[in-house]
């Protein structure tokens, strides 16, 4: 007998420690949405594009919003990251500046490019039912001459839920690659 009821002790604390899933906290992953192509034709400029650097509170795959009345970050357990922040950040750069005439390609080891793109993002959140905030630093480098570099800031509408977030987050991304266009 008592090794019976040691045996549903075991099976009930084992069944506490064990993540269930019920439709309320089920996963539900987001990607950055690409703009459609807006110019064909001939590449007025080309790009070698690293992937952009983030702050360290931003490098995971949970999506990261914030408390717009203090400085706290809420990590979303459930809400997450389809692929990584930065590619996906490099990805909708690409694609949209690809609409402005500028070619890009990804930068990796051992490959030459005449003009480089850094990025460096210093803040990229908000809150539903707020706004959603970038701030970043972007710089073209070319080998022989002055790097051209600039400050971005710029808010969109965030919306009523986590997929308003996610698209006015790439918003932000489409403004960013505008604002690269603009300025380079």
């Amino acid at each position: 007998m008592r090794i019976i009821t040691a045996f549903i002790l075991i099976l009930s604390l084992c069944s506490c420690s064990v993540p269930s899933f019920s439709p309320a906290n089920k996963p539900v992953f987001y990607v950055l949405q690409s703009p459609s192509p807006m110019r064909t034709g001939k590449s007025l400029l080309q790009l070698s594009i690293l992937p952009p650097i983030l702050p360290s509170y931003l490098d995971r795959t949970q999506i990261v919003s914030r408390n717009p009345s203090r400085s706290e970050i809420i990590v979303h357990e459930y809400d997450l990251w389809g692929e990584d922040l930065s590619q996906g950040i490099a990805r909708v750069l690409c694609s949209a500046l690809a609409g402005y005439g500028i070619e890009t390609m990804p930068l990796t080891a051992g490959i030459q490019a005449d003009k480089r793109l850094v990025i460096e993002i210093r803040r990229f959140d908000g809150a539903v039912n707020d706004v959603v905030q970038m701030d970043a630093v972007w710089t073209i480098r070319q080998d022989g001459k002055e790097p051209i570099s600039r400050q971005f800031h710029s808010t969109e509408p965030s919306g009523k839920d986590m997929n308003s977030m996610v698209q006015a987050m790439s918003l932000l991304t489409e403004k960013l690659a505008r604002d690269i266009a603009t300025h380079k």
